[in-house]
């Protein structure tokens, strides 16, 4: 089963511009994306992603509304 937030999170990753080598573990095929790096969750809903001072250029994807838990974003 794949998480509608896992998208969202890798539409975010993609809106964002990020290197190959940024969030290599932001695979949209895994089952959730709280094993993800930069993510935090409370019981399997992502509450917090923290994206600060890595130099990411684009927009954010509009697909983060998807994510009704979270709560705090840093970038």
């Amino acid at each position: 089963m794949r998480f509608v937030s896992g998208d969202a999170l890798y539409a975010l990753r993609k809106s964002l511009n990020a290197l190959v080598d940024q969030l290599k573990d932001w695979n949209p095929n895994q089952v959730s994306p709280c094993t993800w790096s930069k993510v935090s969750c409370i019981s399997n809903n992502v509450v917090s992603i923290s994206l600060m001072s890595m130099g990411f250029s684009g927009i954010l994807s509009p697909k983060i509304e998807v994510l009704k838990t979270l709560q705090t974003l840093y970038v």
